[in-house]
């Protein structure tokens, strides 16, 4: 059952580099600070305006908690990039950008140009929440790996934040079905959701490798730039998602009679999200 939580909220500090001697993989695991909260406000917006249209109680109820962690994820991730922010970092030129993308060109005009009227209303909002669908699989992805990882913590990573990462992981395991349900519900075929899938894939990669350059420009540190090796070095260490991990899991989204809840370790997130929830009654 998906429950709401506010776990992460506030920040005063947040370290930049919070995998000690890894600033490649701190830097990169950063950018989720600068994508993931315009992006899942937008979630919110959409999830709002479908509601009047889902007559499953069960789903309607699913649909207001996964909102209430969106929105909950949304302030935790904003939070951390205050911190940064205050202290010099410049996030502006990618923050433009993301509001670009999802408050015109994924509004409520077509592509930021055309308004929609009669069934487009529904149309345009059904293809909208069959992208989210294909961003939740691959979030899902990403959540699953990061609360059975282990190297992060090995590597000394700052407690705080790793726990920022995996309860966000967790409750993305949690809520993995709802826009896939959503989407169905609206009507989604499997064509227009397999369709999708390559565009939203290769804008999630475009857009977290312009967000990891954002950290690597300012950093005076190291270099300005890093090639694919640079990943392949730090995957193989643990410290991020390995290519055929990522591959096999993206290419289960495209089977006829695939559903997400077959996806990702639910019993651990669960476990993990009691953990925390354990832990604020206690502080």
């Amino acid at each position: 059952m998906i429950k709401p939580r506010a776990l992460f909220h506030r920040w005063t500090s947040a370290p930049i580099e919070w995998i000690p001697c890894q600033r490649f993989t701190s830097f990169v695991l950063n950018v989720t600070h600068l994508v993931l909260p315009p992006g899942e406000l937008w979630f919110c917006r959409l999830f709002n305006q479908a509601l009047p249209l889902i007559n499953d109680p069960a789903l309607a109820s699913e649909v207001k908690a996964f909102i209430a962690q969106e929105g909950a994820h949304a302030k935790g991730h904003r939070s951390v990039l205050s911190c940064y922010e205050s202290e010099g970092w410049n996030f502006t030129e990618s923050q433009l950008r993301l509001n670009y993308l999802f408050n015109v060109m994924l509004g409520d005009a077509v592509l930021g140009k055309w308004r929609a009227r009669g069934p487009w209303v529904k149309r345009w909002l059904r293809m909208r929440i069959g992208m989210i669908a294909a961003l939740e699989h691959i979030t899902c992805i990403l959540g699953n790996w990061v609360i059975q990882n282990h190297a992060l913590a090995e590597n000394n990573a700052n407690p705080r934040m790793l726990n920022l990462l995996r309860w966000h992981g967790a409750e993305e395991v949690e809520h993995r079905t709802v826009a896939f349900d959503v989407y169905r519900h609206l009507g989604g075929s499997y064509v227009s959701r397999v369709l999708w899938f390559g565009p939203v894939l290769g804008v999630v990669l475009l857009t977290w490798k312009r967000g990891a350059q954002v950290f690597f420009k300012q950093d005076n540190s190291g270099p300005k730039r890093y090639g694919f090796r640079a990943y392949l070095k730090a995957s193989n260490e643990g410290l991020l998602p390995s290519v055929g991990y990522l591959t096999k899991h993206c290419l289960r989204y495209l089977k006829f009679n695939y559903h997400p809840k077959a996806e990702g370790n639910y019993e651990l997130a669960e476990g993990i999200l009691k953990e925390f929830e354990l832990s604020k009654t206690h502080t």
